[in-house]
């Protein structure tokens, strides 16, 4: 009966962390790394992925989704004419203009970031948890806040809601997205999801084409996720496999009982 109760409470976990909502959309998104033998025929390649029917969007990030959030910076705001730093530990993502839409990241209040605003090279953008812990009472009362964030200076321009960028086994840190293009480690295209060969086979022509001498590589995102429960996986099957005996030798005891009695 415990085996049968443990193994219950696995598969219902699992269940949770396969069907929990992240926050944003991860399935048809592949992820590879970003490399400076680009360098400045990045925007060509996006431009020439985004004229296929399979491919939505190409944005580039310091990390992708389901990754580690390690990079953290001193954050302070305004306090008369100085700027007084507060003791909060949170973590920073350098994004690009197509980062939030790529993902389906929405929007608490304010806006994404704009190629068509200048200042907003130097703006950010938080989420909810960083709202929080800045002391704010509401997301509408953090648009247009000036905050210092490793020592740049600029407004919040947008907050994002809530979403689990790490693992479920990790709490939503209070988090900041800039814009630092010499960050982009990251490459993250999303895909229509019809006839997904065809167009992987064209991500990677268009690849080769600007990269011949760079190795093709990607990863499909919902697979980097299912890594991170590799452990509750093996759980599953352990327990499975011992419920299964341990009814097993159950069974045939009551045959043995029974047999005897009659």
């Amino acid at each position: 009966i415990v085996l049968i109760i443990s193994t219950a409470v696995v598969f219902q976990q699992l269940r949770y962390m396969q069907e929990k909502s992240l926050g944003f959309d991860k399935d048809q998104v592949i992820t590879m790394f970003n490399t400076a033998a680009f360098g400045n025929r990045f925007e060509s390649f996006r431009q020439e992925l985004l004229q296929q029917p399979g491919v939505k969007e190409v944005a580039r990030s310091s990390r992708v989704p389901s990754g580690r959030l390690l990079d953290a910076m001193g954050i302070g705001i305004p306090a008369g004419d100085s700027i007084k730093p507060l003791q909060l530990d949170v973590k920073y993502l350098s994004v690009d203009y197509s980062f939030v839409p790529t993902y389906g990241f929405q929007l608490a209040a304010g806006r994404n970031f704009s190629q068509a605003y200048a200042t907003d090279s130097t703006n950010f953008v938080v989420n909810e948890a960083a709202v929080r812990a800045i002391g704010y009472k509401s997301v509408q009362d953090a648009i247009n806040q000036p905050i210092m964030y490793g020592g740049q200076k600029g407004n919040i321009i947008g907050v994002v809601k809530d979403f689990h960028f790490e693992s479920l086994h990790q709490q939503i840190p209070a988090l900041v997205m800039s814009v630092i293009p010499n960050q982009f480690g990251r490459i993250s295209i999303k895909l229509a999801g019809n006839n997904l060969p065809a167009t992987l086979a064209t991500v990677e022509a268009t690849w080769k084409k600007f990269l011949p001498e760079v190795p093709y590589d990607f990863t499909f995102m919902d697979e980097s996720f299912a890594r991170l429960y590799e452990s509750e996986q093996r759980q599953k099957t352990i327990f499975t496999s011992f419920a299964a005996i341990a009814i097993f030798i159950a069974c045939l005891g009551l045959f043995g009982l029974s047999a005897f009695t009659i």
